[in-house]
């Protein structure tokens, strides 16, 4: 039934396509910038992001703004589309808007299923587009499509340089703290630790402290270990992969110290099993 009624609104939208790509092209570009930018929205924050930008959003520039406004609110809401396609109806929407109605419509739908990225939508959004203005409206997002890539390129960029500042502190603080450590306590840390966090952890450690965890493992594994250091290194180094695995698992090793420190306080035989200086 779901269908049918979606083939209905679909089928009557189509009539008005010729009309809303001719005579009405810059409002019909607006909504496909508006459903491709609330789709990046959704992918990076999650859906529940998408109310609190729409109400801050500014309306002049979104073509039928409250119908996108309910269009977020069906996305959210996992029951709204069926009331969202209903609105629709109700409102009685002809011509061009009426296309534009179902834009919003078929753009809802695909965000709550999975947000896809933006040259999907404008592929599938191209299949509602009549054949004579599929030329013009290529042309048109080919453009936006690299203005886009261009603006994600330099978020990539600037994100990597956050990433790549935090996690030199944390490596920094890391080496600090586990140089200063003796080895009674690198024996507690192993006897805690697993073997995947303190490979990652030390794959950014210079050999000098690797060596002071390495031989406390089991052959085996310290075999294992000491092999993918080596194949993955360079990788590692020179492209940044992982880089944020790596950060977490050297601040669970640090916390891990913590943790650890704390107890010693409260050993009964009143030994310092642990023996941190603490920068």
């Amino acid at each position: 039934m779901w269908k049918l009624v979606e083939a209905e609104l679909r089928r009557d939208a189509l009539k008005y396509a010729r009309e809303a790509l001719f005579e009405y092209r810059i409002q019909v570009y607006q909504v496909l910038e508006t459903i491709c930018q609330y789709s990046e929205i959704a992918r990076n924050s999650g859906l529940l992001a998408l109310e609190e930008y729409c109400e801050n959003a500014e309306e002049e520039d979104t073509p039928l703004a409250s119908l996108w406004k309910d269009a977020v609110a069906a996305i959210v809401d996992g029951s709204g589309l069926e009331q969202l396609r209903q609105g629709i109806r109700l409102e009685q929407y002809s011509g061009y808007q009426l296309y534009l109605a179902y834009l919003y419509f078929l753009g809802a739908c695909m965000i709550k299923n999975y947000p896809p990225k933006p040259d999907i939508l404008l592929d599938r959004f191209r299949t509602l587009v009549p054949e004579e203005a599929q030329k013009d409206y290529d042309e048109d997002f080919r453009l936006l499509r690299e203005m886009w890539q261009k603006e994600k390129q330099e978020m990539d960029e600037t994100h990597m340089e956050e990433n790549f500042s935090e996690f030199s502190r944390t490596k920094d603080y890391f080496h600090k703290l586990f140089y200063h450590m003796e080895e009674e306590g690198i024996c507690c840390m192993m006897e805690e630790i697993d073997y995947l966090t303190l490979e990652k952890a030390l794959s950014c450690a210079d050999k000098k402290l690797r060596d002071r965890f390495r031989k406390n493992l089991p052959e085996k594994m310290r075999q294992e270990i000491s092999y993918r250091w080596w194949t993955k290194e360079d990788y590692w180094n020179y492209y940044g992969c992982d880089i944020e695995e790596r950060r977490k698992a050297m601040k669970r090793m640090i916390c891990m110290a913590g943790g650890l420190w704390s107890r010693s306080l409260a050993d009964d035989s009143g030994a310092m099993r642990l023996k941190l200086v603490w920068i």
